[in-house]
């Protein structure tokens, strides 16, 4: 999801005649941060080293929209080499978080100011492993995602075991499905007659 708190120095520099725009991407994989801007070199932004892919990182048109809809879009990485191919081909990618900055350089090609434009979760990976052109499209959705997902949660002794072992609060739910709980008045069935109460207000307004 989208940031639109500007910094006024990136404000600032937006303005200029003579801007040099970039965006890095940062994919969180298990076997390491996949880090790749839109520029040529290297790249250190916070605390972080990202390789340049020049025009060889190509993004979707991001969009937003004006309900709860959950967007999502495309990254292209193309001409990668064999060690980034095999990367994608073997790690866990699906529901890995992905971050995408947008910032501008300064006069001596250091970053100026950035900001998060989108941010979310990695739902599919393809790789073209066309020799002359190999290419890595990754596409990522928007954190709404979450709240479309069936929630398989169930409030028993068991899964809460999982998330707080040694918790005792729901260890009494298995004994309650099937436990009978009598209300009212135990005994025969009949109503039985409510106890006088004495009450000085109203034995004083109703004489």
């Amino acid at each position: 999801m989208g940031n639109r708190n500007l910094s006024a120095l990136l404000e600032t520099y937006i303005q200029n005649d003579s801007v040099r725009p970039f965006v890095a991407v940062r994919l969180v994989l298990d076997a390491g941060d996949l880090l790749v801007w839109s520029g040529g070199g290297d790249l250190s932004l916070g605390g972080r080293t990202y390789v340049g892919a020049g025009n060889l990182l190509s993004m979707a048109s991001l969009q937003e929209s004006t309900d709860f809809s959950s967007p999502s879009l495309t990254l292209t990485l193309s001409g990668m080499n064999d060690a980034v191919l095999t990367n994608a081909l073997s790690v866990d990618y699906q529901n890995r978080e992905a971050f995408i900055e947008f910032g501008v350089l300064d006069a001596g090609g250091g970053v100026a100011s950035n900001f998060t434009i989108f941010s979310g979760r990695i739902a599919t990976m393809g790789v073209d492993e066309n020799p002359d052109n190999p290419k890595v499209s990754v596409n990522v959705t928007s954190r709404l995602e979450d709240m479309s997902r069936p929630k398989t949660r169930r409030l028993t002794h068991e899964e809460q075991q999982e998330l707080y072992a040694g918790d005792k609060g729901l260890s009494h739910v298995a004994a309650l499905q099937d436990k009978e709980i009598e209300w009212g008045v135990t005994g025969s069935g009949t109503s039985a007659a409510l106890p006088d109460i004495e009450n000085p207000w109203i034995d004083m307004h109703m004489r």
